[in-house]
């Protein structure tokens, strides 16, 4: 019994080697990260007035402007103004958000305004 199931390991450790010898992955494209979304994803969010009553308005929850904030990108056309970037995304509940924040410190961005895009 013992020698089948060390036959057995010696056969699947064999394959795995060649399996890892003879079959690479194709590369994967390099992904562009763009600066200012890297830079605003680790803030902490600062809500002016007037985004969270957006935000009431629109049916908007923290969570979704927490994953803006995370995995959104810029979009420059409506990121007019220096130094305040209007981010994108789609969240996990399938709706299209944009989040328009300032960044006012190292630590800190504020929330200016939240809109629903689908709406």
């Amino acid at each position: 019994m013992w020698i089948s199931v060390l036959v057995w390991l010696a056969v699947g450790f064999a394959a795995w080697v060649l399996f890892r010898t003879f079959y690479q992955l194709p590369p994967s494209p390099p992904r562009v990260v763009d600066p200012v979304a890297a830079s605003l994803k680790n803030r902490i969010l600062l809500y002016s007035a007037h985004a969270l009553e957006r935000m009431w308005e629109r049916n908007i929850s923290f969570s979704e402007v927490e994953f803006v904030k995370k995995n959104g990108a810029v979009n420059w056309a409506k990121s007019k103004e220096s130094n305040v970037y209007a981010l994108e995304a789609k969240t996990p509940g399938n709706r299209d958000i944009r989040v328009v924040l300032a960044p006012s410190s190292p630590w800190f961005a504020t929330v200016v305004t939240t809109i629903h895009l689908g709406a």
